[in-house]
């Protein structure tokens, strides 16, 4: 779940992935290569040859280090065959995200190679690429792992056989939590007041439920969705057959949500406090003296709440869900700084701290801290189960896979969408290219931007 308290860092998120993709474009993408909207350009180091659209020869030089500029018509939806003289690419192509073409035929990017024999391009993939991508909650649904964009209109879909984005799905703006129930995909859209449902079969929206003023995180107690309304100081209880819903208030702020007990458990960030509700909606009980709780997991037969207040929090508070009783708090070593999301499996809880980019690994049976794994840049949230651990690193427009251990198994960047469409919709796309000419091959990735 993405825990952060609304608005708490988002415009430097923001500004930090924008920055981080100029820099892309400026060391890798301006002096090594150049896209140009015209005819194809073949040349080598002493002269400068146009190959017309008639198809001519270039000349080249065998003995050489070449310079061959490429470029790709891709608006042209023509029928593609390798090795015309005029080859043009269909809108199929970009579904496919694999192709061969011909370098004199079309043209993408600059590059440096010896040069022995034809030269051929192969394209490795073309994906749309969102420039302003902010993971931000996540939910593991076993087949299918959906990540919440904070800063968009949307949730990626990852394929955890690939560890590949392999679809998008608008939704309403600005999405904080996600969560799978009832066959179904929930995403909290804090910026329009409305739940998302997704039918995760077809990708389709099915519905848009309109709950309280920002709602946030989400959680499934067997019979009903529930999610915190951040700035109206409620929680919303949503009847998935009708898509009911009913409001409950709680304290200031509420963010993370869990259920256990046939009730949920309610973190209210600016009132330092956790509220119990029966499945009813009624206050059963009130646990205080937290310190910015934002993150609630239920494991081990406990609630565990991270507290975020970088001076007296940074810790991880145990809770007996039976009587509301605070068991323990676990303190985080002295480096590790605002602890968010938490998730529990098995015999461990795992809390992403946001301001150091560490997801630590706390033993249920020892309340202590046995491990820390380096992630991406600013994790807010994590999801577990089925021995797999997903992190959104917000800041680093990426996840995080580990095992059940803590290894590192993945790093997905959910900013490199689906395989682009002839009208992409972001102006922006990822290119990997693999150059060929005789023995030699070299691959290359960068960014293209519409002008």
């Amino acid at each position: 779940m993405d825990e952060r308290r609304p608005g708490r860092r988002d415009q430097r998120g923001s500004s930090l992935l924008e920055v981080a993709v100029a820099m892309f474009i400026l060391a890798i993408v301006f002096p090594a290569l150049a896209l140009f909207f015209s005819t194809v350009l073949v040349a080598n180091r002493d002269s400068v040859q146009i190959l017309e659209d008639n198809g001519a020869a270039a000349p080249r030089r065998a003995d050489a280090r070449s310079f061959v500029r490429f470029q790709l018509d891709y608006a042209n939806t023509a029928a593609f065959q390798p090795g015309a003289t005029t080859t043009t690419v269909p809108s199929s192509f970009y579904r496919a995200c694999s192709a061969t073409l011909v370098a004199e035929s079309e043209s993408i990017v600059d590059a440096n190679f010896p040069v022995s024999g034809d030269v051929t391009l192969d394209i490795v993939s073309i994906r749309s690429r969102d420039s302003l991508a902010s993971p931000g909650g996540v939910a593991d649904a076993g087949t299918s792992v959906w990540v919440a964009n904070s800063t968009g209109s949307k949730v990626w879909r990852i394929d955890p056989a690939s560890n590949q984005v392999v679809a998008t799905v608008a939704v309403g703006l600005a999405p904080a939590g996600v969560l799978s129930a009832v066959s179904s995909i929930w995403v909290a859209n804090s910026g329009s007041d409305t739940v998302s449902r997704i039918n995760p079969a077809n990708n389709a929206v099915t519905a848009t439920v309109a709950v309280g003023d920002g709602p946030n995180q989400l959680a499934w107690d067997g019979t009903y969705v529930w999610v915190t309304n951040s700035a109206a100081d409620t929680v919303s209880r949503i009847n998935p057959t009708g898509n009911v819903v009913t409001s409950y208030p709680v304290g200031d702020n509420p963010s993370g949500i869990a259920a256990v007990g046939g009730g949920v458990f309610v973190a209210n960030t600016g009132s330092d406090s956790l509220t119990k509700l029966t499945q009813a909606g009624a206050v059963a009980a009130t646990v205080t003296g937290l310190r910015d709780p934002v993150g609630v997991a239920v494991g081990g037969g406990s609630v565990w709440v991270s507290n975020s207040d970088p001076v007296d929090g940074n810790n991880v508070t145990r809770v007996n869900p039976a009587n509301a009783q605070v068991v323990t708090t676990v303190g985080l070593p002295g480096a590790l700084r605002a602890p968010q999301g938490v998730a529990a499996e098995g015999t461990s809880v795992w809390v992403a701290t946001y301001k150091t980019d560490v997801v630590a690994r706390i033993d249920q049976a020892t309340n202590a801290v046995t491990g820390q794994v380096g992630v991406g840049v600013d994790p807010v949230s994590v999801a577990a189960g089925s021995g797999r651990v997903w992190v959104s690193n917000t800041s680093a427009a990426s996840v995080t896979r580990l095992d059940g251990a803590g290894n590192v198994v993945a790093t997905i960047d959910v900013a490199n969408g689906p395989c682009a469409q002839a009208s992409d919709d972001t102006g922006v796309q990822s290119w990997k290219v693999r150059i060929n000419s005789g023995d030699f091959t070299e691959e290359f990735e960068f960014l293209k931007v519409d002008r």
